[in-house]
């Protein structure tokens, strides 16, 4: 009697802990669009180039904000708990060495990349394709943002002081509050727009560039000159549990 006794609250407490700790796992995902809208040209875009560029460029008018999306959903299992999100993008060489700020706004509405592609991405970009996210419209010709530029909510998710240098620069953003950004779009599939990614407006000659998706990749995806976002996550532990009390109670059983 006493040695089943022990058995079942061996086999209880090992269920608990099983289910209440878990070993973190890591993910790289490279993003399912991302884009350039343009102040100055209003249904204009740069969906496919190798950069998207973000701030003020020569004059007031000549603004740009690079938009991202990745597919949470799709890339991590459902049910997981994030614990830390971190997005890496890279500048190409630039020859301001002054750093700007570049901060991620959590867009509120849905939108589209398009495929055109202009060879000077800091330039005004190429018309529209039907559909696609410009300065003017979240989908061109058919719905407009609320407002000019993007709709995002206007608390700053996190922001990475991005300087210029003569080679290839690594910046990342990471905070609590992109956590809870991808938490729940995970949770909220229909939730996930993207964030918007907005530098220095208020003066000329301040524009950052990044490589975009369409850039060449590196041998890994950790490595790669493109956007990246790492996602920490505990994978969800009830499954596990239920097979850990599902062996206990056959020992159990096998105990009579």
């Amino acid at each position: 009697m006493h040695r089943m006794m022990l058995l079942a609250v061996t086999c209880a407490a090992a269920a608990f802990a099983t289910t209440s700790s878990g070993h973190a796992a890591v993910i790289n995902i490279l993003p399912g669009m991302d884009d350039t809208i343009y102040a100055e040209q209003l249904d204009n875009n740069n969906g496919a180039a190798t950069q998207m560029a973000v701030g003020r460029r020569n004059n007031a008018t000549e603004l740009r904000r690079g938009l991202l999306w990745f597919d949470i959903a799709s890339e991590l299992p459902a049910g997981v708990t994030i614990v830390d999100v971190i997005l890496t993008m890279t500048q190409p060489p630039v020859g301001q060495p002054a750093a700007q700020r570049v901060d991620l706004f959590r867009l509120t509405a849905p939108w589209q990349e398009g495929g055109n592609s202009t060879a000077n991405p800091p330039a005004g970009g190429a018309p529209a394709t039907n559909g696609s996210a410009t300065w003017r419209y979240s989908a061109f010709n058919t719905t407009e943002w609320t407002t000019p530029g993007g709709d995002f909510d206007p608390l700053s998710r996190a922001f990475a002081m991005v300087h210029g240098d003569s080679i290839d620069t690594v910046h990342t953003w990471s905070s609590a509050l992109l956590v809870t950004d991808v938490q729940n779009w995970l949770d909220n599939p229909g939730q996930n727009h993207g964030w918007i990614a907005i530098g220095v407006e208020s003066a000329n000659n301040l524009m950052r560039r990044f490589y975009s998706r369409e850039a060449a990749g590196g041998p890994v995806v950790a490595d790669d000159i493109r956007p990246v976002l790492t996602i920490t996550y505990i994978p969800e532990p009830a499954s596990i549990g239920l097979l850990a009390l599902g062996a206990c109670g056959m020992l159990l059983r096998r105990g009579r």
